[in-house]
C-alpha cells in the first residue's frame, strides 16, 4: 500500500463534498507548433492530412506509479474529403495518481475563407470520456477518509467544445496565425459517492471548461524560420480568466524543408524552462522531444512521431545528383528551364485565385439581392473579374504549354540516345522523372483554376436577372419596373411636356402603374399629346400581357380641385355629340369623406357643360380611345374625384393599370 506521502496528491485530486477545480486535461509542449491537435477548426489546414503520436511522462522526482503520463493519436484524414472540410479523430489516454482517463474525440472543421493567403476556420469536437477512479491501496491520515471512498469508480461522459482558426500568409512565404478552443464546453460533473453506513455525502468531480489559444507568428528567411508563440489556457465556468496560464515559446527551422527545428520556451506561474529538438528525416515525416524543467518536481519528457500526407506535402523532385557531372545528365539544363517556367507561373496562379476569390464573393453577395439594379452590379462585376481572370489563365495555358513542350523534348532526347551510341545515366533518368512530375503538377493546378473558372462563370450568368416588366412585377420589385417604364416613356416623342413622374406600387406578383398629367383645358376632346401618351400606354400595355402578365383593372380619374358646391359651375362649354348619346356610368367620388355615388350621363346635342360633366367626357375620350384599341369595356373603370385641394392644377388626369402576374 503507498503510504502517507500520497496525502497531498489525494487531496489535490478529491475534497470531500466539494467542487474540484483542477487543471483536468493534460497540457503537450506539441500544442504549441501543432494546433490540429487540439483545435477541431485547424484540422486540414493547408489542405494536407496528418498522423500524430505523442507521449508525455511527468515530473521524474515522483514515484514512477504517481506520475501523470499520456499518450495521444491523433489522425486527421481531410484530404480524403472536399477541400473545405477538416475531418479527425483523436485518441488520448492520461493517467495521474487514482485518476486514469481514456477519450476518443471526433474533429469536424470547415473553412469558411480558403484562399492562397489567407484563411479562416470553425470546427467543434465531440467525443466520450472514460474516467476511472482507483482507491484501492489509496492510504490517507484521517481514518474516516478510508470510509469515504473505496474500491474502483468508472464513469463515462460525453465531451465536446468549438474551435476557430485565422491564418493569414504573406508573399514572401511568412506565416500568421491564431487558434482558440475550448474543451469540456458541453459535459458534466461526476459525482462520487460516499459511504452510506457513515453518511459521508462523497465528493463531486467538476468538469470545468478549459480554453486554450495559441498565437504565433512564422517569419520564413532564406534557408530558415523563425516562430515565436505565446499559447495561453485557463479555466472557464465562472472563474476568472486572469489565473490563466501563459506560454511563451521561440521555435526555429533550418535547413531546406525545415529539417530541423531547435526551440525553448518557459511558462508563467513558476512552470519553468523547457526546450525541444525535431528532426524530419523526409519531408513528410517529423521526430521531436521535449523536456520540461521544473525546480520541485522534476524534468517532464515528451517525444512526438508525426506523418503529413495530402497534395499540398512538397514531394522533392529529382533534380542531378550532386555528384554527377553534367556531361552525365543530358536534362540538367531543360530541367533548370522548366523550374524557371513554373516559379514564374506562380504568382500569377496566385493572382488568379485571388480574382477567382473574389468574384466568389461578389456572386454570394449579389446572390442575397432583392434589388435586380444591385444585382445586376453584382454580374457586371464578377464579369468583369472573371474576363480578367480568363486573360491570365491564357498566359498560364502559353506557359503550362512551353512546360510540355519541354517535357516532351527530353523524353525525345532520352529515347534517342541509344541511337547516338549512349546509355542515359541514371541522372538523366531521375531528371526527366522531376520534369514529368513539375509538368503534371503544373497541369493540375491549372485544370484546377480552369474548371473553378467554368464553375464561376456559370453562376454568374445566372446572377444576372431577367429585366423585363414582367420580371419584376412577379418579384415585387417597383424600382425594376419603374426604371424600365420612364426609361421607354422618355423615349416618346410628342408625349406631354408636363407629365408628372410615374408612380409605381408592387409587391410580388402584382403592380399598380399610374400616369398622372395636369388637364385643365376646357376642351373633352383628346388633344394630339394626349393621343401619344394613350397610344404609348397602350403599347406598353400589350408589350407586358405578351410577356405573361394580365391586366387586371384600367382605371381613369379625374380629380378636381372643386367642392360639390362649385362641381354644377357651367364654363360656357356646349356638348356637341362627340361622345355619342349612350348613357356615360361614372363613380363620383368625395376625396375628403371617401362618400361615392354611381352617376350616369346623359347629354343631348347642345346642352351646357358644367365642371362635373366636363371631366366625364374627358375621361370618355380616353375610354373611347382604348376600348377602340382591343381592352374589353369591362375592365374600365371611370372616377370623378372632387375636393382635392391639395392638387397644384384645378384639373388633373390619371390613368392607373393594375397588373398581375399570372
Amino acid at each position: 500500500m503507498r503510504a502517507c506521502s500520497s496525502l497531498p496528491i489525494l487531496i489535490s485530486l478529491l475534497l470531500l463534498a466539494s467542487r474540484l477545480p483542477a487543471q483536468q486535461i493534460p497540457f503537450l509542449n506539441h500544442y504549441t507548433w501543432n494546433p490540429r491537435l487540439f483545435n477541431p477548426a485547424s484540422q486540414g489546414a493547408g489542405e494536407s492530412g496528418e498522423i500524430v503520436a505523442v507521449f508525455r511522462s511527468q515530473f521524474s522526482s515522483l514515484e514512477a506509479s504517481d506520475r501523470p503520463n499520456t499518450y495521444l493519436v491523433h489522425a486527421d484524414l481531410s484530404p480524403l474529403l472536399n477541400e473545405r472540410i477538416g475531418l479527425a479523430a483523436q485518441v488520448l489516454g492520461d493517467k495521474a495518481h487514482l485518476l486514469s482517463r481514456f477519450q476518443f474525440t471526433g474533429f469536424f472543421g470547415y473553412h469558411l475563407i480558403q484562399r492562397n493567403n489567407l484563411r479562416f476556420s470553425l470546427g467543434a469536437t465531440a467525443g466520450i470520456s472514460s474516467f476511472s477512479f482507483n482507491f484501492d491501496g489509496a492510504r490517507v491520515g484521517d481514518v474516516l477518509d478510508l470510509a469515504v471512498f473505496y474500491g474502483q469508480i468508472n464513469r463515462l461522459q460525453f465531451d465536446g467544445g468549438p474551435g476557430l482558426a485565422l491564418e493569414y500568409q504573406t508573399d514572401g512565404g511568412s506565416l500568421l496565425s491564431f487558434d482558440a478552443a475550448a474543451t469540456q464546453l458541453f459535459s458534466s460533473d461526476i459525482r462520487i459517492q460516499g459511504d452510506p453506513q457513515i453518511a459521508q455525502e462523497g465528493a463531486l468531480y467538476d468538469l470545468v471548461p478549459h480554453i486554450l489559444v495559441n498565437a504565433r507568428y512564422r517569419f520564413q528567411g532564406g534557408g530558415f524560420a523563425l516562430e515565436p508563440n505565446i499559447v495561453y489556457r485557463a479555466l472557464a465556468g465562472g472563474r476568472p480568466l486572469s489565473h490563466g496560464v501563459f506560454e511563451l515559446n521561440l521555435n526555429a527551422y533550418f535547413l531546406k524543408d525545415n529539417r530541423l527545428m531547435a526551440g525553448v520556451g518557459m511558462r508563467t506561474n513558476g512552470g519553468g524552462l523547457h526546450f525541444q529538438l525535431g528532426v524530419a528525416p523526409a519531408p513528410a515525416v517529423r521526430l521531436i522531444a521535449s523536456a520540461e524543467m521544473h525546480s520541485a518536481l522534476g524534468t517532464t519528457y515528451e517525444v512526438g512521431a508525426s506523418y503529413a500526407f495530402g497534395k499540398s506535402i512538397p514531394q522533392p523532385p529529382a533534380p542531378p545528383p550532386a555528384n554527377s557531372s553534367a556531361s552525365d545528365n543530358l536534362l540538367s539544363d531543360a530541367y533548370q528551364e522548366v523550374q524557371s517556367i513554373a516559379s514564374a507561373m506562380e504568382p500569377q496562379i496566385f493572382a488568379v485565385r485571388g480574382l477567382q476569390d473574389h468574384a466568389s464573393g461578389v456572386i454570394g453577395s449579389g446572390l442575397a439581392e432583392r434589388s435586380r439594379k444591385k444585382q445586376t452590379a453584382a454580374a457586371d462585376s464578377c464579369t468583369n473579374l472573371l474576363t480578367q481572370a480568363a486573360r491570365d489563365l491564357q498566359r498560364l495555358r502559353q506557359m503550362a504549354n512551353a512546360i510540355d513542350v519541354k517535357r516532351l523534348q527530353a523524353e525525345q532526347a532520352v529515347r534517342n540516345a541509344p541511337s547516338r551510341g549512349t546509355v542515359p545515366a541514371p541522372a538523366t533518368l531521375a531528371t526527366l522523372q522531376a520534369i514529368k512530375t513539375r509538368n503534371a503538377e503544373v497541369n493540375g493546378q491549372l485544370e484546377t483554376l480552369v474548371q473553378a473558372q467554368q464553375f464561376l462563370l456559370q453562376q454568374c450568368a445566372g446572377l444576372r436577372p431577367e429585366f423585363s416588366e414582367a420580371a419584376c412585377v412577379r418579384s415585387g420589385d417597383a424600382e425594376c419596373l419603374g426604371e424600365l417604364l420612364s426609361g421607354r416613356l422618355e423615349t416618346v416623342p410628342g408625349r406631354p411636356a408636363n407629365l408628372y413622374p410615374l408612380r409605381i406600387f408592387a409587391m410580388p406578383g402584382a403592380a399598380a402603374i399610374t400616369y398622372h398629367y395636369p388637364d385643365d383645358g376646357e376642351s373633352y376632346a383628346l388633344t394630339p399629346e394626349f393621343q401619344i401618351l394613350a397610344g404609348h400606354v397602350a403599347n406598353q400595355l400589350a408589350q407586358m400581357q405578351q410577356q405573361g402578365l394580365a391586366l387586371n383593372k384600367l382605371t381613369l380619374v379625374a380629380e378636381l380641385q372643386e367642392d360639390k358646391s362649385t362641381l354644377g359651375y357651367r364654363p360656357g362649354l356646349v356638348y356637341d355629340g362627340a361622345a355619342g348619346n349612350a348613357p356615360l356610368a361614372y363613380m363620383l367620388i368625395d376625396n375628403a369623406t371617401g362618400a361615392a355615388a354611381e352617376q350616369t350621363l346623359t347629354l343631348p346635342v347642345g346642352t351646357p357643360v358644367d365642371l362635373e360633366s366636363l371631366a366625364a367626357l374627358k375621361l370618355a375620350a380616353l375610354w373611347q380611345y382604348f376600348t377602340a384599341g382591343g381592352i374589353p369595356a369591362g375592365q374600365i373603370n371611370l372616377e370623378v374625384r372632387y375636393n382635392h385641394d391639395q392638387n397644384i392644377y384645378r384639373e388633373e388626369t390619371k390613368i392607373v393599370l393594375r397588373m398581375q402576374a399570372n
